[in-house]
């Protein structure tokens, strides 16, 4: 964005939104809080003033507006973790790399999943080996799918135990509860 740029450079844009004023933009920044633009992002001023929560780094327009033109908007932060719930795989056990099964939840907001998966140890007590993640846009709230064949890019997985790690994440970065679910991958 022209003309946003933190003296020492560590500041970076997390999210932006545009007013009904079309010359209006608004930006949240990983570290120096909000910012207001009323020349399409020429210049720059401070817009946290008055905010509750230091370091909000999502702002979404809000607000009504008034006959004549709309007034000024405040910034809302998101600072609400995403929910994962009622999560479940189609089938324990699947041929990778042939049809594969279906990763079923619902989620309390719109959300990324982060989807690591975990070979099982061989022995009890040992850690097992994360062989691959997978990132899956979720566009809406409420029930949800994902597929997976047991693939990972171009490799399939080979026969054995895993488990998938999937971990929820809001546009705002908010981390929810991660949920584990075990499946097995057969030679057939």
């Amino acid at each position: 964005m022209i003309g946003l740029k933190a003296v020492d450079g560590a500041s970076w844009i997390r999210a932006y939104s545009t007013d009904t004023v079309p010359s209006t933009v608004f930006a949240a920044t990983e570290d120096d809080g909000i910012y207001r633009s009323v020349n399409n992002g020429i210049t720059w001023s401070d817009f946290s003033s008055g905010l509750t929560t230091p370091g909000q780094r999502v702002v979404q327009v809000a607000g009504g507006g008034q006959p004549g033109g709309d007034v000024p908007r405040r910034a809302v932060a998101d600072h609400v973790k995403p929910r994962l719930s009622g999560a479940s795989i189609t089938r324990g056990s699947f041929k990778a790399g042939a049809k594969g099964v279906q990763l079923r939840f619902r989620l309390s907001e719109r959300a990324t999943l982060w989807i690591a998966v975990v070979k099982l140890a061989k022995r009890r007590g040992t850690a097992g080996k994360t062989v691959g993640t997978l990132v899956a846009k979720v566009g809406t709230a409420g029930a949800g799918h994902v597929a997976f064949n047991g693939r990972i890019g171009r490799r399939t997985l080979a026969a054995g135990g895993y488990k998938l790690v999937v971990t929820p994440v809001d546009a705002a970065g908010n981390r929810g509860r991660a949920v584990t679910l075990a499946f097995r991958t057969v030679r057939r």
